[in-house]
């Protein structure tokens, strides 16, 4: 059984638990970008493309770059320059 196998690991499930459908909500609209914004846009030629390419969006771009909607819609990079800046927190 899988989850008996992902339990021997120590894992956790990486999908929802019964009757809490938003445990993998997160997971779900990241997935969505991620093909939306690049992988339904290209053609890879291989495997070892596409998942270089998938890296470099993601650590490049993702998690540097692209405005986020939770932190009042700053890059991640702009995010932490404003957290790490008590006077941007007051003016933000």
């Amino acid at each position: 059984d899988v989850m008996e196998k992902v339990a021997s690991y120590g894992w956790k499930q990486s999908f929802s638990a019964v009757g809490k459908p938003g445990d993998n909500a997160w997971s779900e609209s990241f997935f969505s970008i991620l093909k939306k914004e690049i992988v339904h846009w290209c053609f890879y030629p291989t495997r070892e493309a596409a998942r270089q390419a998938i890296f470099e969006y993601i650590e490049g771009f993702y998690n540097r770059q692209r405005v986020q909607k939770r932190p009042g819609y700053l890059s991640p990079i702009q995010f932490l320059i404003t957290w790490n800046n008590p006077v941007l927190q007051c003016s933000a």
